[in-house]
This record gives structure tokens, sequence and C-alpha cells, in this order.
């Protein structure tokens, strides 16, 4: 602080000056990603079952947070690799993100009935269970596939599903419960 003309005056710091690079930056960088997708656009005109192009331009959209059109993109790509677990997890992610539970729930199910110790279906469905107030259901799901893992005497899938209900107990505010999950796994 200092004086001007008999009045206080206030210098600006001078890392205000970089403040106008950093959003030119970001906007120069938000344009070339748009450039980007436009020419993979041009690509899925000629060739709409082009997955190397469907993948760029979703994995743009999700950047870029425009989960609505990337889901779009997601979709063909199901059609397109109907067997690729990744499409439909990414589609049920979407619908979970744009608050259609029902819906992400609906899938992550169909997902798990194929391969029921798959972690990040589990992780997706104990989420949008938790979103949806379905405490107790959500834990009778976990415990469920913690039985299949033991069945099947599949250590890694035990530990992590054992982890996650651990997790998911701190989730729903329960962390003396999530505590002792996670001490039981270390003895």
């Amino acid at each position: 602080m200092g004086c001007l003309g008999g009045r206080r005056a206030m210098a600006l710091p001078a890392s205000m000056g970089s403040y106008g690079s950093n959003v030119e930056q970001k906007r120069d960088a938000q344009d070339s990603e748009s450039e980007h997708e436009n020419m993979y656009l041009k690509i899925l005109e000629k060739e709409p079952r082009n997955v190397e192009a469907l993948k760029v331009i979703l994995y743009s959209k999700m950047r870029r947070g425009k989960t609505k059109g990337a889901v779009e993109y997601v979709e063909r790509l199901i059609e397109i690799e109907r067997e690729e677990v990744e499409w439909r997890l990414l589609q049920a992610l979407s619908y979970e993100i744009m608050g259609h539970l029902s819906k992400s729930k609906r899938l992550f199910k169909e997902i798990l009935k194929r391969r029921p110790l798959l972690l990040r279906a589990l992780h997706g469905l104990a989420l949008v269970m938790h979103k949806n107030h379905e405490g107790p259901a959500l834990f009778e799901v976990l415990n469920n596939a913690l039985e299949v893992a033991r069945s099947q005497k599949s250590v890694p899938e035990e530990r992590n599903i054992r982890i996650l209900i651990a997790q998911m107990h701190v989730v729903q505010g329960d962390l003396e419960e999530g505590l002792k999950k996670f001490h039981d796994l270390v003895d």
C-alpha cells in the first residue's frame, strides 16, 4: 500500500498479468481440442463405424464434460464392439453422471450378470445405490459378490470387494464400521 497524490493507493499483484495469458492458453487448448474433434467427425462422415474416430470423439467429449454428447458415441461403440465391457461401463457411468440413476443401475447390473466380480461395475453400482439411498440393498449386493468370490476361491477379487465394502461404510457415514472392515483386512 502506498500514497498517490495524498490518497492511499494499492498496487495490483504482478501475477495478475499472467491470469490473462492462462485464460488464453486454456482457450487455445479448447480450440485445438475442437479442431481435433472436428477432424475425426469428418472421418466418421466417410466411415461411420471407424472405432478409433469414435473413441477419440467420445474421450474428447468426456474430458470437456459433455457427457450427454458422449453417450451417443459410446452407444455407437457398443453397437460395433458388443463384447467390449469398457463401453458398457462408460455408458453406465455417463448415465450416472447425468443423474439418470435408474438407467445407470440397470446397466451396471447387466454388466454384473455377465461378469459378477468386475470391480468397476460393482463400484459403479454401489455408488448409484448410495445416491438412491439404498444402503441395506447396497451391502446385500456387495456381500453376495463377496460370497461368489469366496466360492470361486478368487483371492484378489475377494480382497477388492472387502475393500469396497469398507469404503462404502465410510461413504455411508459409518466410519466405525468402515474402520473395522479395513482393520479386518490387515489382520
